[in-house]
This record gives C-alpha cells, sequence and structure tokens, in this order.
C-alpha cells in the first residue's frame, strides 16, 4: 500500500547565511561610524577598525576553519562583535583600550562558552562591562564633538536639545550618540530581513514608559546616552536574546526598565550594558515560558537539561558580577589601593594603612578617606578640569576637618615653561589651609601664574570642585529671587565670573524684571557670550533665578546669576527710582576690565618714547611686560635703521579683545614708525603692556639678522630645538653638498591640523628657497618662530 503526504514534513529555508548576516549588520553600522568621524575626529577610525581587527586576530586560533580564502575575516561574528564594542567607547580612550576589549569580548564573553552561538551574554556588552568596572577613568572621559573639551553627558546633567541629541552632536559615545545614524542603520536592516522590531520596539516603548512614570521626560530619555544604540544593534542580537514573539516583547520590556532603572538609581547613567546583560541571563527561562511554533527542537530531554545548567550558572555569575559592579563600583579600596592611591598615600599619609570607598564617585571627582585601622587620617581627593592644552589632574589631602594639607599635579598636558609651574611646590602651597567651608573664596586665595592664567586657574578649578563637592554652603539652594519685592527701577550688581568680575544691570518694572544686560565682564567672549544670552532668555521666561547654568560655561554662568543676586541685595544702596525710567547712559569701562564693543582709540601713556631711528641697530629685539591677562613677549625686527616688522611670541590676553587689540597696534606703530600712538578703548591694560613690551625690546641689545645660508655649514645630519606654541620642536636637518636636502620633526606638541601643518608648509618653503628668511604661517606664528628657532639651532652647531 502506497502513503500519499499531501504536504513535505517541517522545512526551514534560511535566507541568509551567518556570513551575509554579520556582513549586513556591518553595513548597518557605517552610518554610525561615519558620525563617530564627524563629531569625534579621526581617531574614532582607529577605535572602531583597531577593535575590530583586533577581535578578527583574536578568534582566528579559536576558528581556523572559518578563515578560508572567500571569507578571509571568518563567518564576520568577530568583526560584528569588534565594531558594536568600538562604537561603545569614549572618544579619549587609550589606544591599547580597543586590544583589551577585544581580548575580553572574544576570549572571555564568546570563546569560554564555546563559541558562536553557545555564548548567553553579548560578548560586547561583557567587555564594556569589565571596562566599566576596572577602568572608569579610561573609559568614562566624555567631551565636546568637534572641539574636544571635557563635559558631562546628557546623562551625567549636560545639557542638550532634542535636535543635538538626535543629531549627534552631544559628548557620549563615539558611535552612540547620533539617533540619526542609527536609525538609517537600523532601517537597512529591517528592510534585509536581517533583524525584526519586537525587542527594539519593546525596549525603547517599556524605556519610555518608565521615565514618564519616574517624572523623567522620555523623549530625551530615549535619546540620551546609548538607548538607541542598545535596542537596536545589541538586545536584538540572534545568539543571547530570546526566539519567540512573547518572549522577546518581555526580553525588550525588561532591558527597558532596567535601563531606567540604573540609569536613575545607581553611579551608572547609561544603564543598558547591565539591563541587557541581566535580560540576556533571562532568555532560556522567558522562551521557555512564552512557548511558540519553533523548528528543530532538541528530542533529547538531558540536552535540556544541560543548557538550562549552563545558563542558570551563567546568568548566576553575570548577575553578580552586574549587581556587583552597581552597588560597589566605587572600589574594591576599602583595604587595597590601586598604584596612584598608595603613592599619593605614601605623600601624605604615611602611616594609613586603608582607604575606604569613595565618598564621591563622579567623572571628574573621586573623594576617599584615609585610615589607619578604624582612625580616621583624613581625606584624598581626585579631581580634574579642562586646561589650556589638556585636562589637569590634581590630587588633594585633607585632614579629618577638611583642611587641605597637601596637593600635587598628577597629570597636565601644559606647555614646558610657563605652565609646568602648575606643579610647582611653591604655588600648590597656597592651597593648604583652605577647607571645604571655603569653596568659594579659593580663587580669592590663590594667585595666578602670570603668563599662564589659565592653566593655574584650570587646577584652582579642580580643587574648588573637590572642595565644593563637600561643601554644604556650596550646595545650598539660593533663596529664590522675589523679583515682586523690589522697588521700580535699574540695579547694578557684580560677581566674579570665570577670569574676573561680570557686572550685570536689570530693570524692574511692576514687580517683574523686563530687562537684564551685561555691562563688563572679562570671560572667554565666544563661551560665556552665547551662555549669557541663554541665561538672560530663562530669567526672563521663569521670572527666576532658579535656571540650569549653562554646560561648559559654568564659572560665567554663576558670575552672571550672583551678580544679579549680589544687586538685590538689601545691604546695597538702593537703586534709583523714576516714575518714568529713561535708558540708561553706556558705561564706560574700568581701566582694567576690556570691553568687547567698537573699540576707540584713546590717549596712549606718556611714559614711552620710540628711540629715534638712527639710534636703532638692524636686527631682531625681543622684549616682555605685564599685559591684562599675563606677561607678553614681542619681537621686533629692525632693518635699515626703521622697525620693519612686530610679532608677538607669547600672551595670554582675552581672545577676540586683546589679541584684536594689539594688532591694530602694530599696524599703527608700523605706520608711525613711533610708540606714539593711541592705545585701543576697552583694551587699555593689553595696549600699555604692548606698547611697554615693545619699549623694552627696542633698549635691549639686537640679535643678528643676517640670513644664515647652508652652504656655510658642513655636510650632515644636524639637531635643534625650539620653543613653539605648545612646547619643545626638535628638528633633524640633513645637509648636502652645502644644500639642505631634508627636515625632519623629530618631537613636538604643537596642535593637531594646524601645528603640524604649518610646520609641513615650512619645510616646502625653507627647502625650496633655501634660505631661512621665509614667511612664518598665519595662524600659527608662534609654531612658525618656535620651528625657525630650532632650524637656526640645528645649522648653526
Amino acid at each position: 500500500m502506497t502513503i500519499h503526504y499531501p504536504e513535505s514534513g517541517p522545512h526551514i529555508r534560511a535566507t541568509h547565511s551567518v556570513s551575509s548576516l554579520m556582513s549586513g549588520v556591518i553595513v548597518a553600522l557605517l552610518p554610525a561610524t561615519a558620525a563617530a568621524v564627524l563629531f569625534f575626529g579621526p581617531y574614532s577610525l582607529y577605535l572602531v577598525f583597531g577593535t575590530t581587527l583586533a577581535a578578527i586576530l583574536i578568534e582566528y586560533p579559536f576558528n581556523r576553519k572559518a578563515y578560508t580564502r572567500k571569507t578571509p575575516f571568518g563567518d564576520g561574528s568577530a568583526a560584528v562583535t569588534g565594531m558594536i564594542l568600538g562604537l561603545s567607547l569614549s572618544p579619549t580612550s587609550a589606544w591599547w583600550v580597543p586590544l583589551l576589549g577585544a581580548f575580553l569580548a572574544i576570549v572571555i564573553g564568546k570563546q569560554a562558552f564555546g563559541g558562536l552561538g553557545n555564548n548567553p551574554f553579548n560578548p560586547a556588552l561583557v567587555a564594556r562591562a569589565v571596562l566599566l568596572i576596572a577602568l572608569p577613568f579610561y573609559v568614562g572621559d566624555w567631551v565636546t564633538p568637534f572641539d574636544a573639551v571635557s563635559t558631562a553627558t546628557p546623562m551625567e546633567g549636560g545639557e542638550w536639545t532634542y535636535l543635538d541629541l538626535f543629531l549627534g552632536n552631544v559628548p557620549g559615545s563615539i558611535g552612540e550618540t547620533s539617533a540619526l545614524a542609527l536609525l538609517i542603520g537600523a532601517a537597512y536592516m529591517y528592510y534585509r530581513g536581517i533583524i525584526g522590531a519586537v525587542i527594539s520596539v519593546s525596549f525603547v516603548g517599556a524605556a519610555a514608559v518608565t521615565a514618564t512614570l519616574l517624572g523623567l521626560d522620555p523623549l530625551y530619555t530615549i535619546l540620551a546616552g546609548s538607548l538607541m544604540y542598545a535596542a537596536l544593534y545589541m538586545a536584538s542580537d540572534y545568539v543571547t536574546s530570546t526566539m519567540t514573539v512573547g518572549a522577546k516583547a518581555a526580553f525588550g520590556v525588561g532591558c527597558g526598565v532596567l535601563t531606567v532603572l540604573i540609569r536613575e538609581y545607581t553611579v551608572y547613567p547609561a544603564g543598558v550594558t547591565f539591563a541587557i546583560l541581566l535580560m540576556n541571563g533571562t532568555a532560556y527561562f522567558l522562551d521557555s515560558r512564552a512557548p511558540g511554533r519553533r523548528f528543530g527542537e532538541l528530542s533529547r530531554v538531558y540536552k535540556r537539561g544541560l543548557q538550562l545548567t549552563a545558563f542558570a550558572a551563567a546568568t548566576v555569575v553575570f548577575a553578580g558580577v552586574a549587581w556587583l559592579g552597581i552597588t560597589t563600583a566605587r572600589g574594591v579600596e576599602a583595604t587595597f589601593a590601586d598604584a596612584r592611591t598608595q603613592q599619593d598615600l605614601d605623600r601624605f599619609f604615611p602611616e594609613a594603612n586603608a582607604v575606604s570607598p569613595a565618598e564621591r564617585y563622579e567623572p571628574d571627582i573621586t573623594l576617599r578617606r584615609v585610615l589607619r585601622d578604624n582612625e580616621h587620617l583624613g581625606y584624598l581627593g581626585y579631581s580634574r578640569a579642562q586646561g589650556y592644552v589638556g585636562l589637569i589632574h590634581v590630587v588633594v589631602a585633607l585632614d579629618p576637618e577638611g583642611v587641605i594639607i597637601g596637593a600635587r599635579v598628577v597629570e597636565h598636558q601644559e606647555s614646558s615653561t610657563l605652565g609646568s609651574r602648575i606643579a610647582s611646590a611653591e604655588w600648590l602651597a597656597q592651597f593648604e589651609g583652605i577647607s571645604f567651608l571655603e569653596s568659594r573664596e579659593v580663587m580669592d586665595k590663590v594667585d595666578m601664574i602670570s603668563g599662564a592664567t589659565v592653566s593655574s586657574r584650570a587646577a584652582a578649578t579642580a580643587v574648588q570642585r573637590l572642595l565644593a563637592s563637600q561643601d554644604p554652603a556650596a550646595e545650598e539652594e539660593p533663596a529664590p529671587a522675589a523679583f515682586d519685592e523690589l522697588e521700580d527701577g535699574t540695579y547694578t550688581g557684580s560677581a566674579r565670573g570665570y577670569n574676573d568680575r561680570v557686572e550685570v544691570e536689570f530693570t524692574v518694572e511692576g514687580g517683574e524684571i523686563i530687562e537684564i544686560r551685561v555691562v563688563s565682564h572679562s570671560d572667554t567672549p565666544t563661551i560665556a557670550e552665547p551662555a549669557f544670552d541663554r541665561l538672560i532668555e530663562r530669567v526672563l521666561a521663569n521670572q527666576s533665578l532658579e535656571v540650569d547654568v549653562v554646560s561648559g560655561a559654568t564659572a560665567s554662568s554663576e558670575g552672571f546669576l550672583n551678580a544679579i543676586r549680589a544687586a538685590m541685595d538689601p545691604d546695597e544702596e538702593d537703586p534709583e527710582v523714576a516714575e518714568e525710567p529713561e535708558p540708561e547712559p553706556e558705561p564706560e569701562p574700568e581701566p582694567d576690565e576690556p570691553e568687547p564693543e567698537d573699540p576707540d582709540l584713546a590717549e596712549a601713556p606718556d611714559d614711552i618714547e620710540t628711540p629715534e631711528p638712527a639710534e636703532l641697530a638692524d636686527g631682531v629685539y625681543r622684549g616682555t611686560a605685564e599685559g591684562y591677562g599675563g606677561e607678553l613677549s614681542v619681537e621686533v625686527t629692525v632693518e635699515d635703521g626703521a622697525i620693519a616688522a612686530i610679532d608677538i611670541a607669547e600672551h595670554s590676553e582675552t581672545s577676540g579683545i586683546g589679541d584684536t587689540a594689539m594688532e591694530q597696534l602694530i599696524e599703527a606703530v608700523l605706520n608711525a614708525q613711533s610708540l606714539d600712538v593711541d592705545t585701543v578703548s576697552g583694551a587699555t591694560v593689553t595696549s600699555a603692556g604692548f606698547l611697554t613690551a615693545v619699549q623694552n625690546a627696542l633698549e635691549s641689545e639686537p640679535e643678528d639678522t643676517e640670513p644664515t645660508e647652508p652652504d656655510a655649514f658642513p655636510d650632515g645630519v644636524h639637531h635643534g630645538e625650539g620653543d613653539g606654541y605648545a612646547g619643545t620642536i626638535a628638528l633633524e636637518v640633513t645637509v648636502e653638498d652645502g644644500e639642505i636636502m631634508g627636515i625632519d620633526i623629530a618631537e613636538h606638541s604643537e596642535t593637531p591640523g594646524i601645528g603640524d601643518t604649518a610646520m609641513e608648509r615650512l619645510i616646502e618653503a625653507v627647502i625650496e628657497a633655501q634660505s631661512l628668511e621665509v614667511d612664518t604661517v598665519s595662524g600659527a606664528t608662534a609654531t612658525s618662530d618656535g620651528f625657525m628657532q630650532a632650524l637656526r639651532a640645528a645649522l648653526e652647531q
């Protein structure tokens, strides 16, 4: 008897192979990679492709058969793991972080469980979790896009618009910030059928609902941090997520809820890493409780038992690691200290034998108690702030009452001349004796270093932030401003901003503040003035000073708000009250406070004289004087008895004010061939300092300006050094047959994209002209001068 079957048996027809799936994911991640390079620069490419290549090479010994001529990168899973991990790194991650992360992802997160298909936890997230717990200082240093200024992320209190969050113009991990780029890649994967939408949609939806229930902004919650990246590319991983529709929905909901809870109630503001790892551990349980129509189920019961046991054991282990990281991320340091902390203990507390977990643990501040047995000896505090070149890290030692007993600069990238003086014991000794309760007085008690104002102020800011973190007065909410209790009139007040005092004027009518104007300030115009504009809008809209400061301009913002409070202080003089207030005349700027608006010419100082031209010998004259922001240096070139050029070698004047004034003065002096020129109104102190520096230069002995011809030197390789913009420039000059054949830059610390480009242009110009008489590069004068100084030093050996 013949049995006929109307239909064939159940078969799964796969339209994708593992390689095609993985290649599709790689293509989908390219928009996020492009956004990373756009916002955070070319170093992002190294982080992504360095991690990817390292992951491929590390997996090769474990899966050699997959690496063939047709598939030189194996099945592609290692490449995807590396790419996902690389895009989750901070833009300032050290060069070795991708290598360590790839090792953790492939060896610990994947191959330790038997390779692809057997790992219960997402390998990239395993690596990221370990890095977050073990190396928070190396993977959690966030900077703003384009200008790379250290700042807080949107999840750490930074203030950003929805548009910034959507486009990606915010600090964060290099591949996670741009929701637009992530959605473009996700749309491609959905179109190709690589992933479904159940997990991602339930993830995002649950996060939005949870945020709403907790009183948070749901849209901000979705767009900020790593939530979009995790929902689209991590939670939907084939191996570590669920299989059935019901289980997928439950999995996504669990990820979304846990992400928001971890963000809100732990020290990890991103949250997604541990949320997804925890849900990875529940994937088998969810599939078993929400069965669906599945083919290929294991026929042997014991295999199910072994699988369940393996998943349960792995879940317990990684859930324990996640819990440990969330609840005790402040350190296992209660008994053991790392090498840096031990060094500081030996210096400041040699009798100590233990340190407690950090009482304060933030991206910029860590504060720990120092103990001898159970006796409290004091505190070690670590803080940092953005200096002139890079971050300045400081450590502060305090006694049990919170009084500073010592300080040390742990790390900085400032210039080796003036900037490095912030690390001197003499300058740091100024902080001794200042306590937690005096955090607001730090800037008044510490003298800044002339010529290195930005560097010294940054170090002082780092100390001030640390003290303010434990100063009850600094954390007290100021009393609400009662504008309705003020009489109608115009009020003026001032307070310390970032550089100096900020003076603010505001007008009250009918119990409401109707106008606010910044009369004068000395803060950086490009940073402070946009912040002032935003604060004026907020105060007028809220009729209150209870507004957020502007991220990236905190000191300027606080100075602005405190100036208004100072004007409202009842101890101050009463304002003039008029029934119909008339427009106030523009206040004249104080002599030491530059006014950035429309500089006019004012009378020059009487004590500056120019030597008669006949008295000037040809050569280069160098002179210094005190300007508004510190010491400024000039180089004056005299040819045929006349002043031919004036170059500003070094200055710390206000950008947009002082430097503009000096450019006007250079032109005036060259045209008049005299120092009897008018100073620039609004930059009087800078003008006087510049003219005094030129006078001091012309009264000094000149240096020989005769061009150095290369044929005057023997053949060979000559070495020379000069002082550039950011540090020492070292050159190797090769001379053959009396001609300069090559110039190699052995060492420099100049600004990438500016200083190095300028030196390349100078090398080309010198070799082409076979002379040192070439023009400096506009916009990189200090670098050019340092380069030529090094070149002369090499050829004069």
